[in-house]
């Protein structure tokens, strides 16, 4: 029998947002590991290993979910199958499950779940195709928003340096463009923030739950600024201490 590992998503922060067909699988399947316990829901996948360890043993994130995946994949040879737990969606910002996918040893199954992204659009009242929203990953902002001019979802905003590259990323705003912090959608503690650019690294402290909406820049991102930022992004995810 192949090996087979089923990967769930624990929603963008509310058990209520967890649905009927992960929770069974949760459930049923006796191997259990989640990607992170500092998610809000990590909780209900009980007995579970976590990969928290991963974050402190490497340098890059690549690296993190590189470990990861070849973790999984080795647990669902030993045990036939086994069960992956991630925040949100299995398939929005998981770069492990993109490795799971691709080794041809194992059968990945995918169980749908909400996203952070559902509760974004909600919180923001707009509908994202017909505002032809772009979502990028803030770690890779200079790179990914160079040209563009919104508007974005700048997902991956988990500390204070990234908000601060991402600022420093548009040389030519003016500091007065509108920006919205969204901060534990969904949660007791939801915060939307409306402020500017210069002051969206000054607003909150952000976490893993923090995301940027971008409506309008007035020039668009200097295309020049990619490398010089990548590189600093580059040196912040080598740092223990940024991470």
């Amino acid at each position: 029998m192949t090996a087979q590992i089923t990967v769930v998503g624990l929603g963008p922060g509310s058990a209520g947002s967890i649905n009927h067909e992960t929770l069974q699988a949760i459930e049923r399947i006796k191997f259990r590991y989640v990607r992170t316990t500092r998610h809000p829901t990590s909780h209900l996948v009980e007995g579970a290993v976590s990969f928290d360890d991963e974050y402190e043993r490497h340098e890059s994130f690549n690296d993190v979910y590189e470990a990861i995946a070849k973790r999984l994949v080795a647990a669902a040879h030993q045990h036939g199958e086994i069960l992956y737990a991630v925040p949100g969606s299995p398939l929005v910002l998981e770069q492990a499950v993109q490795h799971l996918l691709e080794d041809k040893t194992v059968e990945v199954v995918l169980v749908p779940a909400m996203s952070f992204l559902d509760v974004a659009w909600s919180a923001l009242k707009i509908d994202p195709v017909n505002q032809s929203v772009r979502m990028i990953d803030g770690h890779l902002f200079a790179e990914l928003a160079a040209g563009d001019s919104g508007p974005l979802l700048v997902a991956q905003c988990h500390a204070q340096w990234v908000l601060s590259n991402i600022k420093l990323a548009h040389e030519s705003a003016t500091g007065d463009e509108p920006v919205v912090i969204l901060h534990h959608l969904g949660l007791a503690d939801q915060r939307i923030i409306h402020t500017t650019w210069q002051n969206l690294d000054r607003e909150i402290e952000p976490d893993h739950l923090t995301t940027l909406y971008i409506p309008r820049l007035a020039e668009p991102v200097a295309a020049e600024m990619a490398k010089l930022h990548q590189l600093s992004r580059t040196l912040r995810e080598q740092c223990p201490w940024d991470r």
